[in-house]
């Protein structure tokens, strides 16, 4: 039973690692190309704003709330799970994405 229990637990971690992953590899794919391939990936910003240097940073975010079963008792017991993700692109003054950053629980890969 261990042993199963163990190899559940290595495939599940290795899955959230392969999703982290490709997310990675979605967002280094955008960079060099151009702002245009940002906003078709992703759609319109829900920021953006001019560096000191002229460069653009375009911002996403992405939220999901999960209302989880807990055990049952006398009064149920009910956990909310929430998961985010902020993401920023940074665009040259010609229209290159140069960079990008995310943080949270949530940058995976669709």
């Amino acid at each position: 039973m261990l042993r199963l229990i163990a190899t559940v637990s290595s495939a599940l971690a290795l899955a959230a690692c392969a999703t982290s992953a490709k997310f990675e590899a979605q967002m280094d794919a955008l960079v060099g190309g151009p702002e245009s391939a940002v906003i078709r990936a992703y759609g319109a910003p829900q920021s953006s704003y001019v560096l000191a240097n002229g460069q653009r940073a375009l911002t996403y975010t992405r939220s999901q709330m999960k209302l989880l079963p807990g055990m049952e008792t006398t009064d149920p017991v009910v956990r909310l799970r929430t998961r985010h993700c902020a993401f920023s692109f940074v665009v040259s003054q010609a229209g290159t994405v140069e960079s990008w950053r995310a943080d949270g629980n949530y940058c995976r890969a669709k």
